[in-house]
């Protein structure tokens, strides 16, 4: 059967319909999701999750381009999971923006990783990390990956504005983080719950 649709037109690959979707057009789940997700940079569109779930044993959701994650289910339902690494990852200059979505990951909700100039807004869901940080940067190497890249300079720019965070830790000498922005990001945080257990709210 059809994984995703878009306008009605279903596709047999979440791929085909990403591709398939015009400018704020929306893509919607037909069915549970096994495996990496990528939206492509010049990419502008709205995942609806409509209940399913997404799952793969690395980053599940990696956006390179604008994108809108919503779940349209009554009970919302729908899920994005990392068994192994992160929920939601985002490339340079991205932005990304969750109007709703539960995502549970091993290490991180929703990272940065070593992006720059990417744009995160969290409007409102539950996003928990059984370790490492709920909402994460990377500080170790971000520097280093903009020298020679003049575009790769500029803050990443993070917004929460509701939301459930649950932060964990599973790793020795390690504490849990709510948000860690170890770089120069800018984080605005106007409202949100975080519970982070043996941690941490926010490490700047």
């Amino acid at each position: 059967g059809d994984l995703a649709e878009v306008n009605g037109t279903g596709y047999p690959a979440l791929v085909d319909a990403i591709n398939a979707a015009g400018t704020g057009g929306t893509v919607k789940l037909l069915a549970n999701i096994t495996g990496q997700t990528v939206i492509p940079a010049g990419k502008d569109i709205v995942l609806d999750l409509n209940g399913k779930t997404m799952t793969h044993t690395g980053t599940t959701l990696y956006n390179s381009g604008k994108l809108t994650v919503r779940d349209s289910s009554a009970d919302k339902s729908g899920k994005i999971v990392s068994t192994g690494n992160v929920g939601i990852g985002v490339n340079h200059n991205s932005t990304t923006t969750i109007e709703y979505a539960n995502i549970q990951a091993q290490e991180g909700a929703v990272i940065t990783g070593y992006a720059t100039g990417a744009t995160i807004t969290i409007k409102d869901g539950v996003f928990t990390a059984l370790d490492n940080a709920v909402v994460a940067g990377n500080g170790n190497k971000t520097d280093e990956k903009t020298e020679g890249h003049p575009e790769r300079v500029n803050a990443n720019n993070i917004t929460i504005d509701g939301g459930t965070f649950i932060g964990n830790i599973q790793s020795s000498g390690y504490i849990a983080c709510g948000i860690y922005a170890p770089w120069k990001d800018i984080v605005t945080v106007n409202g949100g719950e975080f519970t982070v257990n043996n941690g941490i709210g926010i490490v700047a």
